[in-house]
């Protein structure tokens, strides 16, 4: 009897992989979805809690700058994560006959009224609102190809108060996906680091097995990082 207990708890508890399921819990959790004609499997821990994950061909997630982890592994690894460094993002289906991206550019920040260039900054274009002409104050930043063309572009909001915390909100096309993305105007000098990132968390849900290499590649480069702070 004592030998058959024994050997139901090597089965049970030796088995290999056993001691790692905390590392590997994100095979078993990743969900899914449908947007424009791609599928996209995505680990659940990146869903934005707040709302559904997948809604009229929308995707919601949550990441952290500047590991670009889910929530519970950036906590996981600095419970300190300043909450100001969190990342917001919808992407949804670009539907046919939209019109191309520099002319829907153009049209949406139209209406902001942004047209006094200030300066070249950080790779970006910025524009300001003429004086007096809004009461909601934003900023619009462009990052244009080579022949003038729109490829990007942020509104950022400016402090008008001591409680403010300006926003900006990051505007791009990956494949047939439109990119919303919202964060910390603290961050904006780091737009071009984040939007590549945020590229490369969508490629990686192109199959189950990427979306957890992601993962495990960014908590190890995260560590090596930490470790040589």
């Amino acid at each position: 009897m004592k030998k058959y207990t024994l050997s139901l708890f090597l089965l049970l508890f030796l088995l290999p992989g056993a001691a790692c399921k905390d590392e590997s819990r994100y095979t078993d959790e990743v969900v899914k979805g449908v947007v424009g004609k791609r599928d996209y499997f995505i680990p659940k821990s990146y869903f934005n809690k707040s709302v559904p994950p997948f809604t009229d061909n929308k995707i919601h997630l949550r990441t952290y700058f500047p590991s670009f982890l889910p929530r519970d592994e950036q906590e996981r690894i600095n419970k300190e994560t300043p909450w100001w460094t969190n990342l917001s993002i919808l992407a949804s289906e670009v539907q046919n006959g939209s019109i191309e991206f520099n002319a829907s550019a153009l049209k949406s920040v139209e209406y902001l009224d942004a047209s006094h260039f200030v300066e070249n900054f950080f790779g970006l274009e910025h524009y300001r609102q003429p004086n007096g002409t809004n009461q909601d104050r934003y900023d619009v930043w462009y990052e244009k190809s080579e022949d003038g063309q729109i490829i990007s572009y942020l509104t950022c909001s400016e402090k008008l108060a001591d409680i403010s915390v300006p926003q900006c909100t990051h505007y791009y096309r990956h494949h047939d996906i439109q990119i919303q993305l919202n964060y910390d105007r603290r961050l904006l000098p780091s737009w071009r680091e984040i939007k590549a990132n945020v590229l490369a968390v969508f490629d990686s849900f192109s199959s189950r097995e990427a979306a957890t290499q992601f993962i495990q590649d960014r908590i190890s480069l995260t560590a090596i990082k930490r470790d040589q702070e």
